[in-house]
């Protein structure tokens, strides 16, 4: 994902898999909370596919054109 903020707060849970971002590194059974003071850019771990549940009552805040399209798909 590209490098983002959030308007509200977002709950990710890992299923399957990996990923990182400036915060830390999370894998299977992991819980990570996002605020509207938190931005970050998640990256899948190099091994295989991350399966994650994410909930939100926020939309995505990133730059251009690509921010759009995360707020559209969301």
């Amino acid at each position: 994902l590209p490098h983002h903020g959030h308007s509200g707060v977002e709950v990710t849970y890992v299923i399957q898999g990996g990923y990182s971002d400036e915060h830390g590194h999370y894998t299977p059974g992991d819980f990570f909370a996002a605020d509207a003071s938190l931005s970050h850019r998640p990256r899948a771990d190099d091994d295989g596919e991350c399966t994650l549940l994410m909930a939100t009552d926020g939309l995505p805040q990133a730059p251009g054109w690509i921010g759009l399209m995360m707020r559209l798909l969301m």
